[in-house]
């Protein structure tokens, strides 16, 4: 799978530096590098045998772009499923990729703006990226984040010849449903027939979840031969909704959830389950993603966060391939990386490309631990050293840089005084092992970096249009 031949990054980076000649050469080099960027990643999630990752951190520090680098991946895997070119195990129907950002109006609505800039300024050709539906769970809510309903109905919006880019707040997955009361009728209905509850008991559960008994508001469950008018789909999600409530409940989690709230009686937990319920049903027939986009990835690093649970609970099995978005990777603990990889778990991959990531990720975590251990070890010796040392340091590390690799430990065992073996030693130790992380954390992460004076020199350019020359 290669890069969309209809984009064309260096005519955004133009808008942003102008087309004076000054800025032409680093148009040049950030048009390069976020083509390479975007191709590498294409091309690790359809590689073949071990170096296949469908799962990826784009990690490029601030102002390098990654919102373009991952909206031209996103569009290139669109259009090849659009135009039958995509590989096997994508799917073609229905195709739809989804960005999901933090709660925060301000990153929601800039992959809003850049989304249709993107369409605009990097078609090749005018109108060459017409084809691609952007969209978003509250466009037709009217809501701040929208909910599961109105993302469901946006994916399923999607068809092979107008594919869907939505993008969408993490709140989206647990936010408020729509028709609440109707949507809790239909769940309870559901829990009625699966678990034959009496009526009678029916009864009890009625006014613990609605406050009421009255007929007029709760007859369908009270006796379920009248519930057909509850599975009318004023929703307009398109959806067989009696049979995905079926289903849903038959999840062994969730049927679990609710023997135990009908055991203990407890009607508060019943209400919070049956909302679930809904959403577990309305997910349950989101159609197959080839790509989700995950902005602020990092905040996903904690297990217990909701907006987490949210999207392994409603997208397990979903997800083709998972990109995650992160200025700041590596300020993450071991712990807290390996967490995010764990996300590939939600994947819809073959068994044995799960075992095959499984293993890619526990040779990353041994890296880690070896490199963590080599520096420890470095920082002990390195602190043994006397301050008049630091001329024999100096020799011994250009006598050993001189070496063939395989000599090195060897030789600089027998350097003089013993505290300068350990040190070089701890060093050599600590370059081979970041080298060897290095090995088996490139394929999962891509990170770039500014070069030095880009920052400065770009806003000073920008300064210099508003402010003469003064003094400080």
């Amino acid at each position: 799978m290669i890069l969309s031949p209809d984009i064309d990054l260096g005519k955004s980076l133009r808008q942003v530096f102008g087309n004076e000649s000054d800025s032409e050469n680093q148009v040049a080099i950030d048009q390069a590098r976020q083509e390479v960027t975007s191709s590498a990643i294409l091309k690790r999630f359809v590689a073949g045998g071990n170096q296949r990752r469908e799962i990826m951190i784009l990690a490029d520090e601030v102002g390098l772009g990654k919102t373009y680098v991952a909206l031209a991946v996103a569009v290139s895997i669109l259009d090849a499923i659009r135009t039958g070119k995509s590989p096997e195990g994508l799917p073609s129907n229905k195709p739809a990729v989804l960005v999901l950002t933090p709660n925060n109006d301000a990153l929601f609505n800039k992959w809003l703006r850049e989304a249709e800039a993107f369409k605009v300024d990097c078609a090749r050709t005018k109108g060459a990226l017409d084809w691609l539906n952007i969209g978003s769970p509250n466009t037709r809510a009217k809501r701040s984040s929208g909910n599961i309903v109105d993302l469901s109905r946006q994916l399923r919006a999607a068809t092979r010849s107008q594919p869907m880019l939505v993008i969408a707040k993490h709140g989206a997955l647990g936010a408020a449903l729509s028709e609440r009361d109707r949507s809790r009728r239909r769940a309870l209905a559901s829990v009625f027939e699966y678990f034959s509850i009496r009526p009678d008991d029916r009864k009890w559960w009625c006014k613990q979840v609605f406050g009421t008994i009255a007929k007029s508001i709760v007859a369908e469950m009270l006796d379920l031969r009248r519930a057909s008018s509850l599975w009318q789909d004023d929703l307009e999600v398109g959806l067989r909704l009696r049979q995905s409530y079926r289903r849903a409940i038959q999840n062994d989690h969730i049927a679990q959830r609710f023997d135990r709230i009908l055991e203990e009686r407890n009607g508060k937990r019943l209400s919070d389950a049956l909302d679930d319920l809904t959403r577990f049903a309305i997910a349950g027939e989101i159609p197959s993603l080839p790509l989700v986009v995950v902005d602020e990835i990092h905040n996903l690093k904690n297990e217990t966060v909701q907006s987490r649970k949210n999207l392994e609970s409603f997208f397990s099995g979903k997800i083709c391939r998972f990109l995650g978005l992160s200025a700041t990777p590596f300020q993450l603990r071991q712990d807290e990386l390996l967490s995010i990889l764990k996300l590939r778990n939600v994947l819809d991959i073959p068994r044995e490309r799960h075992q095959g990531l499984d293993s890619a990720v526990d040779l990353l975590s041994i890296a880690m631990k070896s490199s963590r251990t080599a520096g420890d070890l470095f920082r002990y010796r390195w602190r043994g050293l006397q301050a008049h040392d630091q001329a024999a340091i100096d020799a011994a590390w250009q006598f050993i840089n001189e070496l063939p690799q395989s000599e090195q430990p060897g030789q600089a065992s027998q350097l003089r005084p013993p505290r300068i073996a350990h040190a070089v030693e701890a060093a050599i130790d600590l370059w081979r092992s970041n080298r060897e992380l290095q090995r088996h954390l490139q394929p999962f992460v891509i990170r770039h970096h500014h070069s030095r004076g880009y920052r400065g020199h770009f806003v000073g350019r920008n300064v210099i249009k508003y402010f003469s020359s003064g003094s400080s």
